[in-house]
Order: structure tokens, then sequence, then C-alpha cells
């Protein structure tokens, strides 16, 4: 089971952790109760044992708790305008509109509830290219839409086949006492954090349809999220260590997979969990002949490109943006702040009213309580998480963040990854990183989805070894380098990490996908930016003919034609077993 160093210590994905409630929510820690934390306390119905809703029934007050909060930003079509390029053949033509695709009704109805005008640009390139049952590697900018770029696929596709050919999302095992989950999509994520947002949204889109979303993580209580997956589970969100555990307990068999999402699969490498993917993904019984596999990436190391030759056949690849770049619309002050004066400096950030909400950032858990104590002292709505908190602690942190009840959160880089909250109008670095990536991951939960942002960031002597990556990103965005910092000459980005631009066709073929025709996919076909044509390529548009031989895809046999894998069609069984 795979390890995970917090800032103080080790914590085991897929341990139990006992959980208490706090009389009001604490959601920083129970030296002290922040006014608004009793109202955190509905953000547990998010967990893993979310209330769940009848098929075809409305639930106004179900309604309310799912789409209270809007994605969609002042500065959205502002965001319509970034750059795509796409490599690969036979790619479906993009959408401009989520009704590009044959679109069931009640996902329609769903995308509606989220106020989702328009698709973002991850959106109108991998939605068409996941419906059509394409493998897809994807990097995007942080708050890009990517999880509705593959959700709002993967569901569509198990509406328009209907529950009749889907199952319960059980399998029944003779000498069980429970029936087995069999999921037909597994999402896999790296954070406890990520997989209850992945959760959440995958309920918005299913809200009122007979599919049934399960999360299951390591920290919350085994016998509850048990109890979940034996109502059913069409789509399974969860983290390495606890899948691995439900996996050797025949709690979860992943028989039935169609669709698989990797999700942050460079956060997945940087904490360790290649192996246990690896395994999961090649040694757990997933189907390999009829899988469709989704891969997303904020940056673009070699060993992503290694995973993408080992788990992904003929893929498509879109860039949205640019890879391990800060997006322009975030605004940078590097500020020269000696530890000593760190404190004043912070509280003179808030001595103004605030509008929106705050994340600071802090290098170690017991500077976070440190810091919680004293901006809560100085009368501040404040909250913080890290790893040291229980689950339900760091949840009902996050709702009181989220809802503005403690628009202040202190977070260490635990929450650098994964949360999407799309109203964070600062992030403050009290602490800086230890490296370039989490400085542009840090800074990139503000301006999420065309937002307007601004990252003000503590540095002195003690972070000199960022000062030539900081001034090549600040150059990379045409804003201006302190002077403190022009002693240091442009420098690289580290290996780690390489810009969209930097993406060479040698860099490209260097994976080794398995190509229609002995032809790498990857290098043919051209670039496209701007929201523009695919290059031409119209073979697989998004039509009846597209995905499926046979016609109206409500209708269909299968999921469609797989490209470079076994045709679930063939002989006119359905692919749904």
């Amino acid at each position: 089971m795979s390890q995970v160093e917090g800032e103080s210590g080790t914590y085991r994905d897929g341990d139990e952790h006992s959980q208490s409630m706090h009389q009001a929510g604490d959601a920083a820690h129970a030296a002290h109760q922040h006014p608004s934390d009793a109202a955190a306390h509905d953000e547990h119905q998010w967990m893993a044992a979310a209330p769940t809703w009848q098929e075809g029934v409305t639930d106004e007050r179900l309604e309310k708790e799912l789409y209270e909060t809007p994605s969609i930003t002042p500065n959205f079509d502002e965001y319509l305008t970034i750059s795509v390029r796409v490599k690969g053949d036979d790619r479906p033509e993009k959408i401009d509109e989520f009704t590009g695709i044959k679109m069931h009704e009640l996902l329609v109805e769903n995308i509606k509830r989220c106020k989702y005008d328009k698709p973002t640009p991850i959106q109108k390139y991998a939605i068409p290219i996941i419906h059509a049952r394409r493998d897809l590697i994807a990097c995007a900018q942080t708050g890009s839409g990517k999880t509705a770029a593959f959700l709002i696929p993967i569901i569509n596709r198990m509406l328009l086949k209907g529950p009749k050919k889907m199952g319960a999302g059980l399998l029944e095992t003779p000498g069980l006492r429970y029936p087995t989950a069999g999921p037909i999509v597994l999402i896999i994520v790296p954070t406890r954090e990520l997989a209850i947002q992945i959760f959440n949204e995958a309920r918005k889109f299913s809200y009122k349809s007979w599919i049934k979303p399960k999360v299951i993580y390591g920290g919350a209580s085994s016998m509850t999220l048990k109890q979940e997956l034996r109502e059913g589970c069409d789509i399974l969100v969860a983290t390495t260590g606890k899948l691995k555990d439900f996996l050797g307990q025949d709690v979860v068999r992943l028989t039935k997979v169609k669709f698989l999402v990797i999700d942050e699969a460079d956060r997945m490498l940087e904490l360790g969990f290649q192996e246990d993917l690896e395994e999961i993904v090649q040694k757990s019984g997933m189907p390999q002949d009829d899988l469709s596999t989704a891969m997303f990436s904020a940056t673009w190391p070699k060993e992503i490109r290694h995973l993408t030759g080992r788990f992904l056949i003929d893929p498509l690849a879109v860039t949205v943006g640019s890879v391990a770049r800060v997006p322009s619309d975030i605004v940078q002050q590097i500020k020269w702040v000696d530890d000593t004066e760190k404190r004043p400096e912070l509280l003179n950030l808030f001595s103004d009213e605030m509008e929106g909400l705050s994340l600071i950032f802090v290098g170690t858990k017991m500077a976070a309580d440190s810091l919680d104590d004293f901006l809560f002292k100085e009368g501040l709505p404040v909250t913080s998480i890290h790893s040291g908190r229980t689950m339900m602690e760091r949840e009902d942190a996050i709702a009181a963040f989220r809802h503005n009840k403690c628009p202040i959160m202190i977070a260490t880089d635990i929450a650098a990854r994964g949360l999407d909250i799309p109203n964070v109008t600062m992030v403050v670095n009290f602490d800086m990183p230890k490296t370039i990536d989490d400085y542009i991951h840090r800074i990139g939960r503000t301006a999420r989805v065309g937002n307007a942002g601004t990252a003000i960031s503590f540095y002195n002597d003690s972070n000199s070894f960022l000062g030539p990556d900081l001034v090549k990103l600040l150059k990379s965005v045409k804003q201006p380098i302190p002077e403190f910092l022009q002693q240091y000459d442009e420098g690289d980005m580290s290996e780690e990490t390489t810009l969209q631009d930097d993406l060479s066709p040698e860099d490209l073929k260097a994976i080794p996908v398995v190509a229609q025709g002995g032809d790498s996919s990857w290098n043919n076909g051209g670039d496209d930016s701007g929201g523009g044509d695919w290059g031409g390529n119209n073979n697989g548009a998004i039509d009846s003919s597209a995905w499926n031989s046979g016609g109206d895809a409500g209708a269909d046999s299968g999921w469609g034609a797989v490209p470079a894998k076994a045709d679930p069609d063939e002989g006119g069984e359905s692919a749904w077993g």
C-alpha cells in the first residue's frame, strides 16, 4: 500500500482514521472555534454517504445543494480565446456547443443546472474525443474545466445506453454474502480532496438518472464505504490505496470497466503511486481489449510520457494553453519580505475590505496551526487544512471556505493540487514552495476558468534557488520582474516541467504508442490554435456514423468502435456484457 510523506509524518492511503465531529464543525482545530463553522456541517453530505435521488424525481433541497455554486465567471468569454494544440490522426471535430454531440436530454438539463452555457477549450476538444472512445492524453491549465470534459461524454454514453444494458453496477458472486461493486467507469485520483470534488461533479451530471456515482478514499469509514457500494456503483472515483484494499477484499471488481480516467497523473507519480497505478490498470482484471482511457496532467515530465505509452493506445493529445505555465490573467507580485516581517505584511494585505476568497500557503503543519491562531486572534475569519487533520475536519474547513463563511484559508501543499474553488481571488505564498512546479500549482488556485486573480509571494534570501525559474515565468507572461530578481539570468525550467511550446516532434515520438497503420499518430495532422478547425481531419466527426457504424447512438449495440482494439460490436452482441 502506498505511503505519502506529509509535512511531519507518514499517511497510508487506505488506513482507517478515527473521526469525531466538533460541536461547531471546527474547520481549523480544537483550540478555537470560528463563528461560521456551524454552517459547514452541510458539507458532510458531500462525503461518501452523500444523499441520493430517485430516478426521475425532483428533489428541490438536493438541487439547491448540488447547484448553488455556479462555476462560470464574468471573464469566461476571454478564457475561450486561449490556444489549443491537437496531435493525432482521425480526430473528431471539435464542438462549439454541448449539443454538438448527440446528447441525452437529462444531461442537457443537468448541464443547464450547472449554469454551463458554452464549453471551455478543453471541453470543446476532449468531449468529442472521449465520446468517440478514443484514448486521450490532455494537458490543460489549472481550472480549465477538465472534470466536466471527461464526465459529460462518459455519462452521456451511459444515459444513451440505458440501465438495461448497463446492469445495476453490482456483481453477484456465489459464496459471498454481499454483492460486489462492478463499476463501468473508474476514475483514479491522487488525493482524497480531488476524489470528493470529482464525485460531487459526477453527482451533478447524473442527478435524477439511474446512474450511481460512488467514491472511496482513505480516512473514511470502510463500513460506510462498503454500504454505499452495495447499493450499486456505476461510476467509481477512487484513490489508489483504498481501491487496492477493496479489490483485495473483493468489495470492488473491475471486470466491467469500459472507461478509465487517470486525473492529475503527474501528481500520482510525484506521490509515488506509479506501481499502484500499474497494478490496478494491468493486473486487476480490467478488460484491456475494450477499454477507453483518458489521462489528464498539468505538467509533462518524462515519466508521464512513459506512462502514456503503457496505458494508452493510439491516443489523441490535446494541449490547452501552456503546460506548466501560469495563466496570464494571474497578477504575480513577488515581494521581498524577511521572515520576521511576514505576519505584519500579511495583515496589511487584509487591512482593506476583502472581496472573494484568499488562500494562504505555508510550509508545515505547525506553521499552518500557528498562523491560523494568529489571524483568528486578529479578528479575521480564517480556517486551515493540512494532512494532520481528520478528513471530516478538512471537509468542514473547505466547506466554510467555499461558501465564504471563512473567506481566508491557510493550507499546506496538500491543497495545492485538486481543490477547484472558482472564487479564489488571491493566493499568498507566505512560505515559498520548494519547487517551481509547486509554485505554479499553488498560484493556479486563483484565476479559475476565466477569473482574474492575484498571487502574492513573500520572497527572501532563503528562496534564492527559485530565482531563475521565477524570472522565466514572469517573462513568459510579460509581468514585471522585481529589482531583487533581475540579478538572475533567465534559466531553463526544471527538467520535470516542460512548456507546451517546447514539446518537439522528438518528444512526442518518444512515447511508444501503438498507432493505426504502423504510423505514429502523434506526428501527423498538424496543430491547431484559437479554437479553429482540426486540420481538416473529419474522419471521426461526431454523428451516428462516427462512433458506431450501426447508426443511432441511443440504440447501438455497444459502446462504439474503439481504434486498435477489439470491436465491441462484432457479431451484433451488446458490448455491455
